[in-house]
């Protein structure tokens, strides 16, 4: 809690390798495929599926809707896949999956973004966008490991890195890329609040008002 107490406490035999969250829900993935997901108010647990689909079905990558009706992950290799699944009487169903031309084998940002509109996700060569009106993803190259994903109306911005390479990618409406901007940098993070977008560098900080014409 604000406090730091522990809440509640969940145990299970296989080491989590995805892990992700809000006020009410909390999610997990698991190195043998399972998904668990958790109702922070009353701390029990809702339900546990298998997206499945794969040779090696490891969760790469999870995130859960605000309402906790929605679920996306990507896992598994050969081949891997990324899965969107809707709670349906305290059961998983898969409403919709693709697979997928990578081979990542690490963890991976899985994020709901415009009001739990669309799915923001990193594949390493590029970033997936499922859009529920269109039920279906689209894609965009990236040339960077996304690390962190934030919003300002309808705008979303992604902070990708390589090393000490950092770029500030920026997404639009209609799910294609505005522009992007490269700085170099030991560490880098990026936050939003209100129009804003501020920027983390190393030892500063700074303000980016963001406007429309």
């Amino acid at each position: 809690d604000e406090k730091g107490n522990i809440k509640w406490i969940s145990e299970y035999a296989i080491p989590i390798t995805a892990f992700s969250g809000n006020s009410n829900y909390t999610i997990s993935g698991y190195a043998n495929g399972a998904i668990r997901i958790h109702n922070n108010n009353d701390y029990k647990d809702m339900l546990e599926y298998f997206p499945g689909g794969s040779d090696y079905p490891v969760i790469y990558g999870v995130d859960i809707s605000k309402d906790g009706n929605y679920f996306a992950s990507v896992s598994g290799l050969n081949r891997q896949r990324f899965v969107l699944a809707k709670k349906e009487n305290n059961q998983a169903k898969i409403i919709y999956h693709e697979f997928l031309d990578s081979q990542i084998n690490r963890r991976t940002l899985v994020k709901f973004v415009a009001n739990n509109s669309k799915i923001i996700f990193d594949i390493g060569n590029s970033v997936g966008i499922y859009d529920f009106e269109k039920e279906k993803a689209s894609f965009i190259d990236v040339d960077k490991k996304i690390i962190s994903i934030e919003e300002i109306g309808d705008m979303v911005f992604l902070l990708g890195k390589n090393n000490t390479d950092y770029t500030v990618y920026i997404l639009g409406k209609k799910n294609i890329l505005l522009g992007s901007f490269s700085f170099e940098a030991e560490t880098a993070c990026i936050q939003t609040n209100n129009n804003s977008l501020f920027l983390g560098k190393d030892n500063s900080i700074s303000k980016i008002e963001i406007t429309k014409e």
